[in-house]
Formats: C-alpha cells, structure tokens, sequence
C-alpha cells in the first residue's frame, strides 16, 4: 500500500477491504500458529511477525460484509443514514397516498415509485403524458414510460440528495481515519504481508515435495 508513505492520500473502500482480507487472513494464520510459540517454521515466522492491532480491530469492526461502511462506525454516520431511511419511509408513503387519492393507479406503468438521475420518480405511461405535473427525468428505451417527479416530491428529494452529500462526506472522513491507522501502523501492515508471501512460499515447497 504505497499510499500509506503518503500524508495526503486516503485508502478508499476497495483499498480498505482489501487491507482488511489480508490483515484477516493472517489474524487467521496468528490464531491457528501463534500458539506453538516458534516450535515449527510457520509458528517461528508468526511469533516474530508484528501485528497491527488497532488496524484490524478497526477495520473488522467497521466493514460490512458488503464493503460498505457500517452505519457504526461513527455517530455522525449513524445519525445521517438513519435519517435517509426516514425519509425514504416518507416518499414512499406520500407516493402511495398520493397515487391512492388521485387513483392514478392506473396513469403507471408500475405502481410502485422509482428512481431515476438520483432522485424518486414515478413511471408515467407515455400516453399520460401531462396528466401528472412535475420535473420529467427520463424515458424507458421503449419510449413507453416517462420517469416525472412529482411536484410534492421536488424539496423531499432535494433534502435526501443534501443528506447523501452529508453521507459522502462523512465517509471520506471516517476513511481518512481508518488511512491514519493504518499508516500509523505501516510496518506492521507491511510485515504482515510479507508473513502471508512466506507462508505461501513455504507450502508451495510442502506441496512441491
């Protein structure tokens, strides 16, 4: 990981997740070898090999199986991404009174929303076109479904698309920590690496005698 010798630099998810399989895998190798204490070539390379502690720790606690950023990981991620959900609860709930109320039901081609460029929509036949008032975004390759966004749901999908800009930022800051670990611990990084290379090493010459 070059970008750990540099200041500026920040890991992102994918680099992330790939620091946390190995710093796992040889987690792993300290569990099953570490015990035996340099009594065999693998347990010897174990027992010599620093571990970066607080990089792994931090790095399974806060990676999703997913690759995402739990919603843990930090207070100010939690708050916004809960407050996401809510209003993704909101829309939904709007768009179903709405199209209940003015039995558009039948004005769709789905009766469910969507989204298109970002943003909830709802996919108006084409054939409606007008009947629904509000910001037209897209057209299905079929030219039969015009994606509108709804009047009602223009401030509500603008306050969603401030809260993912939260998130986002909220993120690169939250990995910008997790960098900092694990710059901080570099060398150990580094030598765990370098046990994961020998150990492979050693069972290719197993395998080949």
């Amino acid at each position: 990981f070059p970008v750990l010798e540099s200041e500026r630099r920040v890991l992102d998810l994918d680099a992330l997740v790939a620091l946390s399989h190995v710093l796992a895998r040889v987690a792993a190798l300290r569990e099953a070898l570490g015990r035996e204490d340099g009594e065999s070539v693998l347990g010897g390379i174990v027992s010599r090999t620093p571990w970066a502690k607080k990089t792994q720790a931090a790095l399974a606690r806060c990676l999703a199986p997913d690759g995402r950023l739990k919603d843990e990981s930090s207070p100010e991620l939690f708050s916004v991404r809960q407050e996401i959900r809510s209003i993704h609860q909101t829309i939904l709930t709007k768009v179903k009174e709405f199209i209940s109320e003015r039995e558009m039901g039948p004005l769709l081609q789905d009766d469910y929303v969507t989204i298109s460029s970002d943003r909830y929509v709802l996919p108006l036949r084409a054939n409606f076109k007008g009947r629904l008032p509000g910001v037209i975004h897209d057209y299905s390759q079929t030219g039969e479904t015009i994606y509108v966004e709804p009047f009602f749901l223009v401030e509500i999908n603008n306050r969603l698309q401030e809260l993912k800009n939260e998130e986002r930022e909220a993120e690169a800051r939250f990995m910008a920590f997790l960098t900092g670990l694990a710059r901080d611990e570099r060398r150990e990084v580094a030598a765990a690496y370098r046990m994961l290379v020998d150990c492979d090493v050693l069972w290719a010459k197993a395998a080949l005698a």
